[in-house]
Formats: structure tokens, C-alpha cells, sequence
């Protein structure tokens, strides 16, 4: 195991520190540009007058910068190299690279060299470009790869949206498809940063499938100057200058050729490189934290107080302290993810470090807003002032632990994978669940079939699908890969897009499944008593005993021939496994609550227990009847099976005389799972008397 930065990295890290020296700094101080970072910036940045956009003076100065490190060959060091950049198999433009370049120049502080409330650096970062390169066709990446690069293509993204925030599948943007193949685009979308100066805009709109479906939604790339598409407003932020855009689109119509990537699969390709973004940036904030540390540091060491170093108090120590520790763990952790990305194909990464990205990327960005803080008390009053930095990084980095993935929703992520919902853990899991099911009496194809249940259950969308059940194979423009949990051919994750009672229904199946394992216990309780019984030649249980026997065998019948098919759930023709009465569908709760499932317009008021969920598929739907009365009667049989427990018949065998008379009986409550036992007792004793 070596934990030494390669030579040919810490070579070229000198090589990029040389050019900074020689390039950036002396255009930083020349002609006042200082004052976009002393402690004019904010106001030097911003044009008030144009309603707090970044000033012209600022941005041509950035742009500048840009060429000049894109001349010395370091602005397009990340890209490869058919387009000027240098990633290749040798390392150089890896993850790890990149990680180390950026967690560097993060750590030297403010400047025009590294600026990253634009996403500006000498070395850039090119997200846009990756996704074109990937998903794009020919056209696409002729026109907006060249362009770009050429600074005459300046891309926006628009995934959010005000209403919905994180949650990218509840998408109010539509597109619907016109007789001539073109879209007609209507909706709104928030946070489209870089908008002032944006030539095209990626929109994301959903163009089939419900709210709460990854499948479904598509990336359009639409013209900035397209008739229809107006910037409402540019919100202003904690940080200023904004360039954060709130768009409304009005029957903006785009050709058919607009589409990037698979029809209804943008979602995917918007979170296809997210892994990259989040790596990088978790180093360019640990960067920043190790530049106030470190700051902290040299401060206290120079200030005295008292008659003595402040450096010299513990209450100054123990905090740095800390903050040094988590940023030297942090740095191990995310090189190893790094590391571990650069050498796995990038369809596994989801499924495999996807937590440990995330686990860098929300504690990099607290790390920094904390290490600012500590910044700032070191400081003092010159803390608080705009003479230092630190305050500057708290406000921008304090961004991060909500864009990109909100912070909650990386936790989210680690706790998937920690608890075993996705991940390695879920494969490791479900084998011990099968382990489970196997000795308590469930057949290895209903195993199997409850399992990929499970699976569509815990993946409601196709995005999360891909990367959680699918083979690791690359997502292409015409289609993702084929899913592992059932059908070679068909993800049949789709199907929760296209059958909308499957869910409903997968409702039912739980239930069976959960009270199946409940009544293996009462079948053990059963042959438990019957050998009792006999013993005590009492009466023998074997009628409940059977009852038991026939209630297990009938519901893993109908958790084995129930199947999702294309159009409706197909059954395996045969007489119903009993007869149950319709005015016995009432809600046993009595909790009347407004239930309405999804994608139904009816009003029903009902609880969301099985029977009343029973009943308005039975109201609703009528090509789903017989499947709807097969579930109905295995639930209606289950319910009337007998509940015995271990700890019932343990209290009970505890207390049961050696005779058939005595405390023991009386002990049993009326009305509790075994007084049929204590009166089948009772009865047995009467009977020799």
C-alpha cells in the first residue's frame, strides 16, 4: 500500500505553481484587478445596476486567465486528448489527479488562479462536455464540444425546479411531441446558473411516465434566444455577484434533433458524471479548509496576548487541532475513492464507492464552513472583516452543502448503502433473507420472485435501477442495459411506469409474505402441541394443525403464480382457493382517512389497510379483477389463521398442570390465541371425569 503522491503528479503540480507565478499574478496586479479580491471584491464583482449580475470588467478578466492557462496547456488538462486535454491510461486527468490538482490550488488561497464562486480555474472542469461527449451525436458534439472550448458555446443546465428541489422525478416541465416529430416545451426551471451569458440551455423535461418516474424525462438542448424562454428573475444569493436564473418556457418548440441522449432517459445521463463533480469538489473544499487552518495557525503563532503567544492557549490549540485531523482523514479518503474510481469501469462506480463519494463530498463541504468559522474566531475582529478571505469561503462554500446534492441527500445516500437498501450490502442481505425464507418453508422460485418484487419495490425509478440491478455495462443513446432481476432482455423496472396497480398490488404480496413467516411459526407452535397433547393423551390438535398446513401451502401458491406481465397480471388459470363473501370486505380499523392511490381520480374514503385498498382496485379496475380476488382471498385467509407464537405457547406450556385440572387452565385468558387450547383441555378432562 502506498500512500506517495506519483512523481510525474508533484512534477506537474510545480509545473502548473511555475505558470501561476509567471502568468496569473502579474495579470492579477496589474491595472488595480486586485480589487476583485481584497476586500472590495463583492462590490468590484457586481454590477448593482444591472441588477447584481457579475460586472464585465470581472468576467473579461476571468476569461483572460482562462486563455492564457489554455495556451500553457493546463486549462483542458481533465479532457481527453481529441480535444486538447490529457487523460490517459498513464493516469494523467484522472480522478485522482484532478483531486490532488484541485485540493492544491484550493489551498493557496484566493486568487485569480483558482476562483471558485465562478467554477473558475486554470485547470478546468468540463462536466457539459463529458455529458455531450458521451450522449451526444456527431452534430451535437461538432457544434457544442468545438464551441465551447472555443468560448463561443456557453451551456447552462436546468434540472431544477422551485417546487421540487432534489427530487428531479416530480417534474412540472413538459414536452410533447407534435405531429412533425418537433416538442413543444412548457414549465419552469430555477438556480440555471450562467444564464446572462448562456448560448444554449440543457432542459430537462418529462415526456412520458408519471411524477416520482426517472423514466420518462428527456434533455433537450435548447437556444437561450428561443421564443418562449424568458429569465424571470436572477435571485440574489448570500454570495454576490448572482448569476443564478429562475427561466419560465412558453410552447418553446424544439426539432426532434434537440434531444441528447435516449428519449426519456435524461435523468440518467444528468447523473451519469456526478460522481466526478462531487470528488472534485469535495477536494477543492478540503483545499479551502486547510488554507484556514492553516492560516489559523501562522495567525496564532505571530499574536500575543497577555504577555504570551495566543498559539500558547488550549482553547486556541484544541479546535485547529480537530479541524487538522478530520482534513488529514478526509485526504486519505478521498484519494482512496478516487483511486478506486480510476480503476473500476464507470457504470460501477454508482454501485460500488458511490457512498464513499458522497461521504466526501457533504463532510469536505461542512469541513470548509467549519474550518472558515475557526478561521474567523482565530482572527478576531480582522476575522470578521473583509481584510481576510474567510468569510468569503464560508459564504460560497456554504453553497455546496446544498447544490450538487444537498447534504441530506448524500447522507441519504451513505445511509443506502450502510443499512444495506442498495449497495454490496443489499446483494449480502438479500442472501441471508433467502437463507431466511428457505428454512421457513418458502420454494427457491418464490424466493427469487419475492426478491425481484423487493427490487421494484426499493427502485421506483429506472435511473436508480440502472445502477443498483443492472450489469455493468455503459448507458448508450438507444437504451440502458439489460436488467439482472428477471428478464435478460426487458428492465422490468419499466413496468412501474407503465402499470401503475403493480404497485398496488406489490402492496398485497408484502403482506402475504410477512404474514407467511408468521404462520410458519404457528405451524411449528401447532406440531409443538399436537406432541404435547399426545403425551398428556389429550385431544389431538390436528384439525388447526392442517388448517396451519393448508393457509402456508395456498399463499406460496399465490405468491408463486401471481406475475407481472405487459399489459395486466396474469394468473395461472384454477378454481380460487376459496370463496369469501363481498360484504366482508369492510375496514377493520376503523380509521377513515382519504386514500388516494395513485394515477386514480375516484374519491374513495377508506383507510389503507389491505381491504380497503381491496376495494377500490375492485371499484376502479376491472381488468385486474381476477387477480384482485386472488390476492383478496389469500389476505381474507391469512387474517383467519391462527396466530400462535413461541412466547404464547411457552407461557402456556409453563403453566399447564400435569393433570387436566388446576391453575393452569384458568390462567389462559378468555379470548386470548390458545383459549381454544385451554378449552380443548378443559373439555378432554371433563370427558375422563
Amino acid at each position: 500500500m502506498n500512500f506517495e503522491i506519483p512523481p510525474a503528479l508533484n512534477e506537474y503540480i510545480s509545473r502548473i505553481d511555475d505558470f501561476i507565478e509567471r502568468e496569473i499574478r502579474p495579470l492579477q496586479e496589474q491595472d488595480d484587478n486586485q480589487r476583485f479580491f481584497d476586500h472590495r471584491r463583492e462590490h468590484a464583482r457586481t454590477d448593482w445596476d444591472k441588477g447584481g449580475l457579475p460586472r464585465e470588467e470581472w468576467e473579461q478578466l476571468l476569461a483572460e486567465a482562462r486563455r492564457r492557462a489554455d495556451k500553457a496547456g493546463f486549462y483542458r488538462f481533465s479532457l481527453p486528448r481529441e480535444y486538447g486535454g490529457q487523460n490517459e491510461a498513464s493516469g494523467r486527468g484522472s480522478n485522482l489527479w484532478m483531486a490532488v490538482i484541485r485540493e492544491h490550488l484550493a489551498s493557496k488561497g484566493l486568487g485569480l488562479f483558482n476562483d471558485l464562486q465562478n467554477e473558475h480555474s486554470v485547470v478546468g472542469n468540463f462536466p457539459d462536455i463529458v455529458m455531450v461527449q458521451h450522449f451526444g451525436n456527431k452534430q451535437q458534439k461538432k457544434e457544442l464540444i468545438h464551441g465551447r472550448l472555443a468560448g463561443k458555446v456557453r451551456i447552462t443546465f436546468g434540472l431544477t425546479e422551485p417546487q421540487h428541489g432534489s427530487d428531479a422525478t416530480f417534474m412540472s416541465t413538459k414536452a410533447e411531441k407534435q405531429s412533425d416529430g418537433s416538442y413543444i416545451i412548457n414549465g419552469g426551471k430555477m438556480w440555471q446558473t450562467g444564464m446572462h451569458v448562456a448560448t444554449n440551455c440543457f432542459i430537462f423535461a418529462r415526456t412520458s411516465g408519471k411524477d416520482g418516474h426517472a423514466r420518462g424525462i428527456t434533455c433537450f438542448n435548447v437556444p437561450a434566444n428561443a421564443p418562449g424562454l424568458k429569465v424571470e428573475s436572477y435571485e440574489w444569493t448570500l454570495n454576490m455577484p448572482t448569476d443564478h436564473a429562475t427561466v419560465s418556457l412558453t410552447d418553446v418548440r424544439v426539432p426532434a434533433a434537440s434531444i441528447i441522449g435516449p428519449l426519456d432517459g435524461g435523468l440518467a445521463i444528468a447523473q451519469a458524471f456526478v460522481h466526478e463533480n462531487r470528488i472534485r469538489q469535495a477536494a477543492s473544499s478540503l483545499g479551502a479548509a486547510v488554507y484556514c487552518v492553516n492560516q489559523a495557525v501562522e495567525y496564532a503563532r505571530k499574536r500575543r496576548t497577555f504577555g504570551k503567544p495566543l498559539a500558547s492557549n488550549q482553547a486556541i490549540q484544541f479546535p485547529l487541532v480537530e479541524l487538522a485531523t478530520q482534513c488529514e482523514m478526509l485526504r486519505l479518503l478521498i484519494r482512496k475513492t478516487a483511486v478506486d474510481m480510476d480503476t473500476m469501469p464507470h457504470a460501477e462506480v454508482e454501485q460500488k464507492v458511490s457512498d464513499k463519494v458522497s461521504m466526501c463530498n457533504y463532510w469536505a463541504n461542512r469541513l470548509c464552513t467549519q474550518a472558515a468559522d475557526r478561521a474567523i474566531q482565530t482572527f478576531g475582529g480582522w476575522g470578521y472583516s473583509r481584510q481576510y478571505p474567510f468569510e468569503h469561503i464560508w459564504r460560497h462554500h456554504r453553497r455546496y452543502r446544498i447544490t450538487e446534492g444537498s447534504e441530506e441527500i448524500q447522507m441519504r445516500k451513505v445511509a443506502g448503502y450502510l443499512f444495506g437498501f442498495t449497495g454490496p450490502k443489499k446483494e449480502m442481505y438479500l442472501q441471508r433473507k433467502a437463507s431466511h425464507i428457505k428454512e421457513h418453508r418458502f420454494d427457491p422460485d418464490t424466493v427469487k420472485y419475492v426478491h425481484h418484487l423487493e427490487h421494484l419495490r426499493r427502485t421506483n425509478n429506472v435511473a436508480e435501477c440502472e445502477y443498483i440491478m443492472c450489469d455493468s455495462k455503459p448507458r448508450l443513446p438507444h437504451g440502458h442495459a439489460a436488467c439482472k432481476a428477471r428478464d435478460p432482455g426487458v428492465c422490468d423496472c419499466e413496468c412501474l411506469t407503465r402499470k401503475p396497480l403493480h404497485v398496488e398490488i406489490l402492496r398485497y404480496i408484502r403482506k402475504i409474505e410477512h404474514t407467511h413467516k408468521k404462520l410458519t411459526v404457528a405451524y411449528e407452535v401447532e406440531q409443538n402441541l399436537r406432541e404435547q397433547t399426545k403425551a398428556a393423551k389429550i385431544v389431538d390438535l390436528s384439525v388447526p394443525c392442517d388448517d396451519a398446513r393448508q393457509v402456508l401451502q395456498a399463499s406460496s401458491r399465490l405468491l408463486n403464480e401471481l406475475t407481472l406481465g405487459e399489459e395486466k397480471i396474469e394468473t395461472i388459470p384454477g378454481r380460487p382457493l376459496c370463496h369469501v363473501p363481498k360484504e366482508d370486505f369492510h375496514c377493520h380499523h376503523g380509521k377513515m382517512s382519504a386514500y388516494a392511490p395513485a394515477n386514480c381520480d375516484c374519491t374513495l374514503t377508506a383507510c389503507d389497510c389491505s381491504h380497503c385498498i381491496l376495494k377500490h382496485v375492485k371499484h376502479c379496475t376491472e381488468d385486474y379483477e381476477d387477480a384482485v380476488s386472488r390476492v383478496s382471498v389469500g389476505i381474507t385467509k391469512l387474517r383467519a389463521a391462527p396466530r400462535q407464537t413461541p412466547q404464547n405457547y411457552a407461557a402456556f406450556t409453563e403453566n399447564a398442570p400435569s393433570t387436566a385440572s388446576g391453575p393452569g387452565v384458568s390462567s389462559v385468558r378468555k379470548g386470548s390465541h390458545l383459549s381454544r387450547y385451554a378449552a380443548a383441555r378443559k373439555d378432554a378432562h371433563n370427558s375422563r371425569r
